[in-house]
């Protein structure tokens, strides 16, 4: 019996109630037609967009679980073939699309045993064998439910984002280069010269097809080239993505291309990876291992995360003995600093009307325009970024281009003005309103969205051009809500300092591994990577005629008072 089949039989078993529950997690109508013919139920259930949208309930044990498995089935047999990765979405700005199908691959045949996954986890292993029911009942770990695991076929994908694999390299070149770019990595390789573009690419992804050959080049490499490359090949959750300008574009659109710098400036670890083809663009100001490099490189005894314990928040202070004092002491603080927060706002958006800030064509404001506007409000430019991006998330801040004047007969039309920054209509509204109701849509635009804002690369840090984390949304709600269920008057929002808003990062624990063909050890910090965001996007509204890499504010304006969704 095959895993669909085996699905179907096993949701006749399950009661009026737990198929409720499994309707709603997967977002069906309980009265559709669907959800009486068990095949059909199960056959959507293993579809990607379904399969996706399961995995945004779970939290982050769960998905490490779900990505051990998958990695098991990887070693025990080998990779899945993939023909397209996880198209990219939001601030990279290419062209929308979901995960690759799963035609022709049957979960069943690349079961993992239940005793290899706890020794594969070592004394963590019982705590995730306890987890496997639950995500049985998910339908994220398929029948029989036995001695044997079996997942999704679509989570064994490079693309279904468990394994930590970037897009193919002919996708990734496809997309991003131009015929002089590949005849460059062509040529840094050793190949060619090819006839044409289309024999120089052939000739640079059947290099990187083989695993030695890629082993040999990374062996030459400098020390810090190996380090970073062996850190996006660890095993993780989303794709092997770094924050990096060293590629240049003329365009931000879905079809842009990029072009290496004509001097060489730049990053020179990203700039010696990606000569040699092993980097790759994959968006304004961001970078992408290719999948043949990270299967290459993935050392088979590279250990596999779990961590079954949330991160526990510990604050210590001079003289605080905990009780009420410590409490409102902690109360007063919040407050003050919420209106604070406020105030600082409220300062640059009045700083951004009276001098708007230009859209770099890269996407972002300018790195310069960040400073001086940040000297001008009396704040850290990394808290500029900051506010600036919520406030365009908030929709207080949008690009704007004046009309490019209507050219002389038998004259070029003038090049279309550069697109700027200014204060929507919402901004009057929000500046009479008291600072409680000013901060709330930034902290509902905080919410909301999965850019991390404020992660630094070690790169030009560029203000409007975020990365994203897939675990940004699900943990502010849960955070937002654990304040919310604070007894009393122990939140700031019930004072007029409002509700006090910040931006965190999610960082997993570090692991030794040895890079494989090399002689090298990296510490391995998956806050280097950039993970797809698995949960829902949405259209990015733009003014007309400008092209820019806002992310999208909430789709209704928040009037003062009301509280975030």
């Amino acid at each position: 019996m095959n895993s669909t089949k085996a699905l179907a039989t096993w949701l006749t078993r399950r009661t009026p109630e737990q198929l409720t529950v499994l309707l709603e997690e997967r977002g069906l109508p309980h009265g559709r037609s669907d959800a009486a013919d068990p095949l059909r139920l199960a056959e959507l259930l293993l579809t990607a967009p379904s399969v996706r949208l399961a995995l945004t309930g779970l939290d982050r044990a769960r998905l490490q679980v779900l990505a051990a498995v998958a990695v098991l089935a990887e070693r025990r047999y080998g990779p899945v073939a993939d023909a397209a990765g996880p198209a990219l979405t939001g601030f990279a700005g290419r062209r929308p699309g979901g995960w690759a199908g799963a035609d022709g691959l049957e979960p069943s045949e690349r079961a993992v045993e239940r005793a290899d996954l706890a020794a594969a986890l070592g004394p963590l292993g019982a705590r995730a064998l306890t987890l496997l029911d639950d995500l049985a009942a998910r339908a994220l770990l398929l029948p029989p439910h036995g001695s044997s695991l079996v997942l999704p076929a679509v989570l064994y994908r490079p693309s279904g984002g468990l394994l930590g694999y970037g897009r193919p390299a002919e996708v990734l070149y496809s997309d991003a280069y131009l015929a002089a770019q590949v005849r460059l990595v062509e040529d840094s390789l050793g190949l060619g010269p090819a006839r044409s573009r289309e024999e120089a690419q052939r000739g640079v992804v059947a290099l990187l097809r083989d695993p030695a050959t890629v082993r040999e080049v990374v062996a030459g490499a400098p020390e810090a080239v190996v380090r970073l490359l062996g850190s996006l090949a660890a095993p993780g959750l989303g794709s092997p993505r770094l924050s990096s300008g060293y590629f240049r574009s003329e365009d931000t659109g879905p079809f842009a291309k990029y072009r290496f710098p004509p001097d060489g400036s730049g990053d020179p670890t990203v700039a010696w990876a990606a000569a040699r083809g092993l980097l790759a663009p994959a968006g304004p100001g961001v970078v992408e291992l290719p999948y043949e490099v990270g299967l290459a490189l993935r050392d088979p005894s590279w250990p596999l995360p779990f961590e079954p314990d949330p991160p526990t928040a510990v604050a210590e202070r001079d003289g605080d003995t905990g009780g009420d004092a410590s409490t409102g002491h902690a109360l007063a603080e919040a407050q003050a600093a919420a209106t604070a927060s406020a105030s600082r706002v409220e300062v640059l958006l009045r700083a951004v009307a009276a001098r708007p800030l230009t859209l770099r064509k890269a996407g972002g404001i300018a790195v310069r325009d960040t400073a001086r506007l940040a000297k001008e409000i009396g704040a850290g430019e990394a808290q500029t970024r900051l506010w600036l991006d919520l406030a365009a998330n908030a929709g207080l801040l949008a690009p704007h281009r004046e009309p490019s004047p209507a050219p002389a007969r038998g004259r070029r039309p003038a090049p279309a003005p550069a697109a700027q920054l200014l204060p929507t209509a919402r901004y009057d509204t929000w500046l009479a309103a008291s600072p409680a109701a000013r901060l709330l849509p930034l902290v509902a635009a905080w919410a909301v969205t999965p850019e991390v804002f404020t992660r630094e690369h070690g790169g030009p840090e560029v203000a409007l051009t975020t990365p994203q984390d897939r675990t940004a949304v699900p943990l502010r709600r849960s955070l937002l809500a654990a304040l919310a269920s604070r007894a009393g008057d122990a939140g700031a929002g019930s004072a007029e300092g409002g509700h006090p808003g910040g931006a965190g990062n999610c960082a997993k624990g570090n692991a030794t591994t040895r890079v494989p063909g090399t002689d090298t050890h990296v510490q391995v910090d998956p806050r280097t990577r950039q993970t797809d965001p698995l949960l829902p996007q949405r259209a990015v509204p733009r003014a007309p005629g400008v092209t820019t890499t806002l992310a999208a504010p909430p789709e209704e304006p928040l009037p003062p008072g009301e509280p975030p969704p």
